[in-house]
């Protein structure tokens, strides 16, 4: 939430971010509570990925609860192309790992880029190149056959 009080101290510019050639939006971690009206996150008609952690609860940047899904919610309901991904265990960044974690930071790390890059091939494959075969890992099924035992994704729609 800092930086999106940092954000309000700038100038207020009234500028056009369309752009036709963008088809999907993968966020990692997003926050907008603040900065976006429910009537901006309205208009937001392009599939949309959204991905948090549940290590987040604590995090003074990006809480989940505060920030992350209330800000998901926004998202206009009819829009049936947007998911929620929520990891468990995975911290937002290594600041949030606990010290708890019986593994170690190398793993967490591989764990995570195996996670983001599972999603963003199936995300895209299937809502930029309309590939079927990508359909599968973007539904609770699909994750449970590449999540990691105790690092399983939840998935919110």
């Amino acid at each position: 939430m800092l930086y999106q009080c940092r954000a309000l101290e700038l100038p207020r510019l009234s500028l056009q971010l369309q752009d036709n050639r963008v088809r999907g939006i993968y966020l990692f971690v997003p926050f907008s509570s603040i900065l976006f009206s429910r009537e901006s996150m309205n208009r937001l008609e392009l599939p949309i990925l959204w991905s948090a952690s549940d290590r987040d609860l604590r995090d003074l940047i990006t809480p989940l609860l505060l920030e992350q899904l209330p800000a998901f919610e926004q998202l206009e309901a009819n829009n049936k192309n947007k998911y929620a991904i929520v990891f468990q265990k995975l911290p937002h960044t290594f600041i949030t790992r606990s010290e708890n974690d019986n593994v170690s930071v190398e793993q967490l790390k591989q764990i995570t880029k195996n996670y983001y890059s599972i999603l963003s091939l199936a995300f895209f494959g299937w809502y930029i190149q309309q590939n079927p075969y990508y359909l599968p890992y973007l539904t609770p099924q699909g994750m449970e056959t590449w999540g990691t035992e105790g690092y399983k994704p939840i998935l919110l729609k």
